[in-house]
């Protein structure tokens, strides 16, 4: 059941990246089934906004000429140089996905 459970996380996490608009996507799993994803490329736009009272980080990166535009919940702006080629873990949250790194 563990195996299905697992395959249909990933299922889910693939077919989110496709709606995205692509990118270079990468699914790992954690510690308690936790799936972590990665996207790679240049960072294009960031913007601070707020949705329902809360701070969200909006950035679009670019990569063979695909832009992706993630949405990250709170003030993560320093975390994005602009121009720079990043690759940014995540998890996904709802309407917001929680940063784990960039490097």
């Amino acid at each position: 059941m563990r195996r299905f459970g697992d395959g249909l996380v990933l299922f889910a996490a693939v077919l989110g990246a496709l709606s995205c608009g692509g990118g270079t996507f990468f699914v790992s799993t954690g510690g308690n089934g936790v799936s972590f994803l990665s996207v790679s490329g240049t960072v294009s736009i960031v913007q601070l906004t707020l949705v329902n009272d809360g701070q969200v980080t909006v950035v679009t990166v670019l990569n063979d000429g695909t832009a992706q535009t993630l949405n990250f919940c709170g003030n993560v702006v320093q975390q994005f140089p602009s121009g720079a080629f990043v690759t940014i873990t995540f998890v996904q949250n709802g309407s917001c996905n929680n940063l784990v790194g960039v490097r």
